[in-house]
């Protein structure tokens, strides 16, 4: 009897001690899983922010830049808002790679926008002032979700967070 009670008493402390490992394994998981979804949030505000100019400065210039140039422009506009950043999934590699890929199409064809345009309208001159100022803001962003999805990935290992579900996380941006 004394055995069995002594046996128990060990499965539960065992029992315990996994259960406390995996909620603190949780804990951790959510606390770095929130702090990249924080910093893709402010990747995605500054794109969405681009875009609203981006419209407004091709509205301005509409009769006056080679249409060709505008219907790509267009497409490419298009293109990056057909995919909101909300609903791209951090964990989806093709996801993050068609967002990179309108999102990178689209600043280029900005740049290009920005440099052939032969009025100057107030919102082309916001888009000429603002990309730069984008890109920075956009590569402090990218290397805060890089460090903050490169240490969830860490953690992310073993057979406690196998355990909770939770896949990798894309760092490339």
């Amino acid at each position: 009897m004394k055995t069995r009670i002594i046996s128990l008493t060990l499965v539960a402390a065992a029992l315990a001690l996994v259960a406390g490992a995996v909620a603190d394994t949780h804990r951790k998981l959510n606390h770095l899983r929130a702090s990249s979804d924080e910093a893709w949030r402010e990747i995605a505000a500054i794109q969405e922010q681009r875009v609203i100019v981006a419209k407004a400065a091709l509205n301005s210039v509409a009769g006056s830049v080679d249409p060709q140039l505008l219907l790509q422009l267009n497409d490419k506009l298009q293109r990056s808002t057909a995919m909101p950043a909300r609903l791209v999934a951090l964990d989806d590699p093709a996801a993050i790679n068609a967002y990179k890929q309108g999102h990178g199409e689209l600043t280029g064809a900005l740049f290009v926008l920005t440099t052939r345009a032969t009025v100057s309208t107030g919102p082309l001159e916001q888009l000429r002032t603002q990309l730069p100022r984008e890109e920075a803001a956009l590569a402090d962003a990218r290397e805060r979700y890089r460090e903050a999805s490169a240490a969830f990935n860490a953690r992310n290992r073993g057979a406690l967070a196998a355990l909770l579900r939770y896949r990798p996380l894309e760092q490339t941006l």
